[in-house]
Parts: structure tokens; sequence; C-alpha cells
């Protein structure tokens, strides 16, 4: 699980590198896709599996990623922290393959590269990446990472369809729930209402959609 070959530049002139300097949000120093003012997610780096390009043919360069590993299944890394060296990064999604890669390769490598195309990452921490570093998961930002569902639910929330929001509005924002304070237990019905509506907050989550891209576009 290594890093074995770095490749950045502009975009018609990419050639390898022993080691570069990776800054927090922007990206790789002296690359063509680096962003003084911050880089989109999953804009920063780019990654490929060294195994997927020995069975395409293709070298580091002609894939237009920047670090090629070893021993690493990148799309197992989507949606979690891992560190290259010191540099923290974040799987952010598959870097799948498109036309202009095609152009400058050859007919039928989107075919072969598909869902393999590498991995878009956003880089968290500035630090340096070089040749032969291991990359690592990051088991001290578990707690990070953790479900947003399962945070909820452990914090004794509770999860509401969005389209159950109009309801819930209704009812002030609040849903009923079981338990009833002792000091409601004397109130009138209306004060014992208004309690058991306190006890549960909702929290309701809109899907997100995440198309992916290919950032040699």
């Amino acid at each position: 699980m290594h890093v074995e070959a770095i490749n950045i530049g502009s975009s018609d002139a990419l050639g390898p590198a022993a080691s570069v300097t990776a800054v927090a949000g922007k990206g790789i120093v002296g690359d063509r896709h680096f962003a003084d003012h911050g880089a989109r997610p999953g804009n920063a780096l780019t990654l490929i599996e060294a195994e997927v390009l020995e069975d395409v043919g293709l070298t580091g360069s002609q894939s237009r990623r920047q670090v090629v590993v070893r021993g690493v299944r990148v799309n197992d890394l989507i949606g979690k922290r891992f560190r290259i060296g010191d540099v923290e990064c974040v799987g952010v999604e598959i870097c799948e393959p498109c036309l202009h890669l095609q152009r400058l390769t050859r007919p039928g490598i989107i075919k072969g590269l598909i869902h393999r195309g590498g991995l878009n990452a956003d880089i968290l921490s500035d630090g340096t990446i070089s040749v032969g570093d291991q990359v690592l998961p990051d088991f001290s930002a578990d707690r990070h990472t953790e479900p947003l569902s399962r945070r909820r639910a452990s914090r004794g929330f509770v999860s509401a369809s969005w389209q159950d929001l109009p309801q819930s509005r209704s009812q002030g924002g609040l849903l009923r729930g079981q338990g009833e304070p002792a000091a409601a237990a004397e109130a009138g019905e209306g004060a014992q209402a208004a309690a058991r509506g306190a006890a549960v907050r909702v929290i309701a989550v809109r899907p997100v959609a995440t198309a992916a891209r290919d950032p040699a576009a």
C-alpha cells in the first residue's frame, strides 16, 4: 500500500515527480488543477491503481491521474479519510474516464477503465507526498466519518422522510414522543401535550446526488 509514481504539470506537459507539496483545500503545487481560491470537491487530488494501469496498458502520466498507488483499492476509500505520507485526505468519488482521455490515448480505453478509472479526493492537511509513501486508513477519524444517521440515532433523534416534513411542521416542527416529564403530570392536558411534543426532535435529510466526473477533462 504505497505510492508508486507521481505525475503533475500543465495539461500538455505532465511529467514524473519524486515528491510534491500538497495544500489543504487547494491541490498539488505545480499541477494544472491547483486552485489558489479553493478546489472544487474532489478536484484537489486524483489517484489510480498501478494494477489497473498494467491491465489496460497505460502509464501513470497517460492516465492523467496525479498519484499512482499499488496494493490499494481506491474505490474502497470513497467517503473515508486516509493518509498518504503525512497528508490527510478524504475520498470523494470515482474518477471515471472521459472522451478527452480516450482522444489522448486510444479508442476503447473508456470501456477498460469504467468504474476503475481512479479516485477523486480532497486534501485536508498540508504536507508532502513522495514516491514510496505509505497509503493508510486514518482510523483516528472514524468518529468523524461515522454515518450521520447512526450518530443521530445514538443521540436520541428520530429521522423523518422529507415527505413527512410538512406534517411535522404543522405540529410545530416536532413529533410527539412517548416520554413525559414528571412536572407535566400535574399540569393540564395542553401542558402535557406540549411536554410530549418537546421530547423528540425531527431531523429531515434531503438526498444529495453526486455526479462523477473526470478532472482530466
